[in-house]
């Protein structure tokens, strides 16, 4: 029996209106709501995650749908790899934020993060016993240590899938909000 991991980065739905739980994902993982990972749209306020090196952290991301082709698709290929990795975007999360910003045509309001404010929230979180606070704060940390970065989308070379890019997709996920 073959298997593989597939690895798709962060999934746009966390940006739309109402976040993934909108669209029935990650309803229960207290972290799926607008404004959960990163950025609230609603409210112009965002999160810049810094690597060990102090730029701002990058990650991969894709749409749900996208995925859903991606893993459709690699059914028919003849071997997989233990990893499938797919995108539709990469960037880091200082130009995640421009392009939130210019699709909603206004400035938000940005937070900057090394590694000691990252440790310093979440010591907090834990202190005020606030899971979504330390959910929020682990899945920063995360970010910042490349956890959702990858350089090679095997899979968008295996398969002929065109993936959507971020921006179009927020683009139209908030036409009419």
């Amino acid at each position: 029996m073959q298997y593989t991991s597939f690895v798709c980065g962060i999934l746009y739905e966390r940006f739309g209106p109402g976040g993934m739980s909108a669209s029935g994902i990650g309803v229960r993982s207290g972290i799926g709501a607008e404004g959960d990972y990163l950025i609230n749209i609603s409210q112009r306020r965002a999160q810049i995650p810094h690597d060990a090196n102090g730029q701002p952290a990058t990650l991969c991301l894709t749409s749900a749908e996208d995925v859903g082709k991606f893993v459709a698709a690699a059914i028919s290929l003849q071997n997989w790899p233990l990893e499938l990795r797919m995108r539709g975007d990469r960037m880091n999360v200082s130009r995640l934020v421009h392009i939130t910003e210019t699709v909603r045509g206004t400035a938000f309001e940005k937070a900057q993060h090394n590694t000691q404010s990252m440790q310093s929230a979440l010591q907090l979180a834990r202190s005020t016993g606030s899971m979504q606070e330390q959910l929020q704060v682990i899945s920063m940390i995360a970010t910042a240590s490349g956890r959702f970065d990858f350089a090679t989308p095997n899979l968008n070379s295996m398969v002929n899938i065109t993936p959507t890019r971020f921006q179009a997709w927020l683009q139209e996920a908030w036409e009419n909000h």
